[in-house]
């Protein structure tokens, strides 16, 4: 069975998974002001300044975990 590609909005929405399908998002980090820095999540086929403006802010363990270099050097934002 071929993999079925599907969104972000299409997981965010859904209630029941099935094998192989495959969910795709985009993951921003941005360092602001006062050296400190937060993650968003977005869909993958949005520009990074959306993702920036209108994604969900991603827990800070997850964020340090995608970003490690960013985490070590600045501080999460709140």
């Amino acid at each position: 069975m071929a993999e079925q590609i599907r969104t972000y909005a299409e997981y965010y929405n859904k209630s029941e998974f099935k094998p192989n399908e495959v969910y795709v998002c985009k993951v921003v980090a941005v360092i602001g002001h006062g050296q400190q820095w937060a993650a968003y999540l977005g869909e993958s086929d949005w520009e990074d300044e959306r993702v920036l403006n209108d994604g969900d802010k991603v827990r800070q363990k997850a964020a340090e975990a995608l970003f490690p270099t960013i985490a070590a050097q600045f501080r999460w934002r709140d």
